[in-house]
């Protein structure tokens, strides 16, 4: 009886160093569990207020627009110097290696031109550069122009010569040239997000 009883307590012995052991696997399993569920919040977090700050960055494109239809861009002779007061330039300004403006992080957190949302926490900074090598008037010389495409009057939709009504084998443009102009939008949002925008218009 003896005999059995001391196999029976080294018995009960293994089993709690096994029982020990599959605590400690379940514990580290339950805390890496953990550590991941945490990570994937905060990307999930992160890439929440990420979009936020897109949609965000949206609201300078109406303000910009304004500018050019009814504010201070609106005659071409006013494009055709730089107005740092809004931002505009009117020759393309050095980009870094992002194809972005540096000056575009040179704008400071109190400029008059931001686009500042305290509910969010989101602030918006954008210029506009003219497509031209320097300032001053239009010319084919100074770069950043596109041709307009005019449809003769003949309206068969075929774009002729100057002089030419009739000749459809004349396809050339004679409807002058247009400048081209660039927006970059700079968004700051929580947690240092950032979202960056870009487009080029003809107006």
């Amino acid at each position: 009886m003896q005999k059995k009883i001391a196999g029976v307590q080294k018995q009960n012995g293994v089993i709690l160093l096994v029982t020990l052991l599959a605590l400690v696997i379940m514990m580290l399993a339950n805390l890496a569990l953990v550590r991941s569920t945490d990570t994937n919040l905060i990307l999930a977090g992160n890439y929440a207020f990420k979009r936020d700050v897109v949609n965000q960055a949206e609201r300078a494109v109406p303000k910009i627009k304004a500018l050019f239809e009814t504010g201070d861009l609106k005659l071409a002779s006013s494009r055709t110097n730089d107005k740092t007061n809004i931002n505009y330039y009117a020759s393309i300004q050095t980009n870094n290696a992002q194809g972005l403006p540096i000056k575009l992080f040179g704008i400071a957190d109190n400029n008059a031109n931001n686009i500042i949302d305290t509910k969010s926490g989101t602030t918006i900074r954008y210029i506009i550069d003219r497509m031209s090598l320097a300032a001053g008037a239009p010319s084919i010389d100074n770069g950043g122009f596109v041709p307009i495409n005019q449809i003769d009057a003949a309206g068969d939709g075929i774009i002729r010569g100057t002089g030419s009504p009739t000749n459809s084998n004349s396809p050339q443009v004679n409807g002058g040239m247009v400048s081209l102009y660039r927006i970059s939008i700079r968004a700051t949002g929580p947690r240092n997000t950032e979202s960056f925008l870009q487009v080029i218009f003809t107006i």
